[in-house]
């Protein structure tokens, strides 16, 4: 009878053990998992004001409306929500007149990204 208790008590142990390990690991995935959803949630996917992408579509924009000469400097994010993120900075044409210049950038229904810009003289 007491090498029965033994083996008994022996595999209870290594059983509870094997169960806390897999509690542990599905803790941690859940907590990731979490995190990550969290993370997604809070990263509207909107690209920065002063980010490559936005300046991109800037400068496109500007050869769009016959300023390819211009520059763009002191960029800077004056607002930002998860749908939309609102930029200002200072355009400065060939002739050397300078400009406010704002810009939105936000996703379409569609999930496209959109930039809109407006400048006005200063």
């Amino acid at each position: 009878m007491t090498d029965q208790a033994i083996n008994t008590t022996a595999t209870a142990t290594d059983g509870s053990g094997k169960t806390l390990l897999i509690q542990v690991f599905y803790g941690v995935a859940l907590t990731v998992s979490a995190l990550l959803v969290f993370a997604r949630f809070m990263d509207s996917g909107l690209p920065g004001c002063t980010s490559t992408r936005a300046n991109n579509a800037i400068q496109s924009i500007l050869r769009h409306n016959n300023l390819a000469g211009a520059t763009v400097s002191g960029t800077r994010e004056v607002s930002k929500e998860t749908t939309e993120i609102r930029c200002a900075a200072v355009l400065s044409t060939s002739d050397g007149a300078k400009h406010d210049l704002t810009y939105r950038i936000f996703k379409r229904d569609s999930g496209r990204v959109t930039i809109n810009a407006n400048w006005r003289l200063q």
